[in-house]
Parts: structure tokens; sequence; C-alpha cells
């Protein structure tokens, strides 16, 4: 995908008064995982590395959670969005194109994706993470709606019941990994947790099962947005599903922060499946 551009509209006597995001097409415009990745988390680390607007402009409308994520990081910035919605007053008539001074990762540096989760766990009433037993939460994910990718991949690949791209032999998942800590002389505790596809909360929900978490165990998927939001110092183990080991997008969300990630890359579960499903 090539970089998508956000414009910044300023008078040249009130420079940053305000930034246009420009219309999108596609998966940024109506997911979650690809809107923040290319565009939110790009104007929080621009908005918290140099003065920031006065005002966002997004003349499209924007996700609920984008929106949130704006208002936590960067109280103080007026957002207005929406089909044909009305420009905020600092929006001028002066434009030109603006450009991350960075293309990826995300974050240009530890101390400003540290503001960042700062602003956030405080917007949603998040201010001790320290715990004395490391948290090894299991995300599974919950999919009620009717579309999966064929029916064996239903039946052979995510066991049915409505489990769409999950993970399996959890069991076997959390010996390795005890196994793991206690060679290390490190004491922990499993929790496993549920994000429901079409319903998974608000921003602040979503952000307390990642902020509650010193180790992030999912499988790939939109709701991993939120990885920045892992406790200070925790690890995001994402697996892959069969067929998908070249997808980057958490890994490049994760670089430069003090947080750390692994991954994991499904093996082709049935020879009478078809080589590209995934």
């Amino acid at each position: 995908m090539s970089l998508l551009l956000l414009t910044l509209t300023a008078a040249s006597a009130a420079p940053r008064e305000c930034w246009t995001v420009k219309s999108v097409t596609g998966r940024v415009r109506d997911n979650v995982g690809h809107q923040g990745e290319e565009l939110v988390y790009r104007l929080v680390a621009a908005g918290l590395r140099q003065a920031p607007p006065r005002a966002v402009y997004w003349p499209w409308p924007i996700l609920p959670w984008s929106r949130e994520v704006l208002e936590a990081t960067l109280p103080d910035v007026e957002v207005a969005s929406g089909d044909g919605a009305e420009a905020p007053k600092a929006c001028l008539k002066g434009e030109k194109i603006w450009r991350p001074e960075y293309k990826r990762p995300q974050w240009p540096s530890i101390k400003i994706h540290g503001e960042a989760r700062k602003r956030a766990y405080r917007h949603c009433n998040l201010y001790n993470t320290s715990r004395r037993t490391l948290v090894v939460r299991i995300l599974q994910r919950r999919d009620s709606s009717e579309y999966v990718v064929g029916v064996k991949r239903r039946t052979e690949v995510c066991g049915g019941g409505g489990i769409k791209r999950n993970l399996r032999d959890v069991d076997e998942l959390k010996a390795t990994i005890s196994a793991a800590a206690k060679r290390a002389g490190i004491s922990l505790v499993f929790e496993t947790d549920y994000v429901e596809n079409s319903a998974p909360g608000s921003f602040c929900d979503q952000l307390r099962r990642f902020a509650t978490a010193d180790v992030l165990v999912s499988v790939h998927g939109a709701h991993l947005v939120n990885a920045p939001w892992i406790a200070p110092g925790g690890l995001l183990l994402e697996a892959l599903p069969y067929g998908h080991k070249r997808k980057k997008h958490h890994a490049r969300l994760l670089r430069n922060t003090d947080l750390e990630y692994v991954r994991v890359c499904g093996v082709r579960p049935s020879s009478s499946l078809p080589k590209k499903e995934s």
C-alpha cells in the first residue's frame, strides 16, 4: 500500500492550525486495524513530536475507535469528521501537502510512544499497571457473522462453532510458555479473554485488555491495533495463520517502543485445503 498522505492546512502566520486527512478508499476507510496503522497513529505521533494542531479535519466518516484515540492522546485538538462535515474554524483556506518525516514505523521514538500510552492510560483511568506476577493473556476472537473463507476452513482450521481465525492447542501453548518461564525463574499467571469482532467494546475497554497484560498472545487481526497499549516492557506474541507469514503489520507497529514482538506461523492444517486458503 502506498504511503497515505495527510494534508496540513495552515495560514503563514499560524502554522499547523489544521490538519486535513485526505479521503481514502478500501480497507483504511472501514477497517480499524488499517485505519489505526496508516492514519491514526501517524497523526498521534506527529502531534506529540511537534506543536499539535488546533484541529483535525476528517471530511469523511471516522471510526469510533479512531476518534477516541485522538481524543485520548491529543485532548486539546478539535476533531471534525463525517461526509460533508463543516470544517473547524481553525482550518483556513491555505493548504499544502504534509508528509510525516518518517515513513514506517509509526512511532519516531520510545519517548513519543511512551507519552501517547501515558495519555491513553490517563484517559481511561488506568494509573498503575505494575504487577508482582506476570500476566499472560490469551486473547481469542469470536465471530458471530456467517462469513467464513470456505466451509473447510471453519471445520478443519477453526474448529467450527462460529470461531474464525483463532488459536487452537491452547493447553500445549500454555505448557510451552510455563516451561520457559520456569527455566528463567519467572512466575506467571494465565488469563483467557474473548473479543467479539462485531462488538469489541469502547476504546477504553479494548485498551484495558492490553494494558493489564505483560504478555499478550493472540492470532493476527484488526484487534491487535491496540498492541501499543500493552503494559510497559511487555510482549506481543502474534500467531499468524497459515499463508500469512509475510504480514508485518504489528511488528512495524511496535518498532521504536519499549515493547517486544514475537511471531509464530501456522502450518498447513490439511493437505485437502487449497495452498492459498488461509
